[in-house]
């Protein structure tokens, strides 16, 4: 079972401490964080808290995989629409 998300502001991590203030939302093995620039509006990245190279989708584990579709998307497509965005 996926671990209840933190707020981002408690506890910055992963990454360059200058990418840590766009930080949203940690999980266990997620960060939703928002891109720096904002190209449109909301624009987010995901970014998997695996130290290494870029990591492929086809090589999660089943952990990363199971928090990814059944905690982080159920969470913020419902905070999206939340707040009035029309997301599929």
């Amino acid at each position: 079972m996926a671990q209840k998300a933190i707020d981002a502001k408690d506890t910055p991590r992963n990454g360059d401490s200058q990418y840590a203030r766009f930080d949203i939302k940690h999980y266990t093995h997620w960060t939703l964080r928002t891109a720096d620039k904002q190209w449109y509006l909301g624009q987010a990245l995901i970014w998997l808290e695996r130290s290494g190279n870029m990591q492929r989708l086809s090589s999660l584990t089943e952990a990363e995989r199971s928090e990814l579709w059944n905690a982080f998307y159920p969470n913020t497509r419902r905070q999206c629409k939340n707040c009035g965005n029309q997301i599929t």
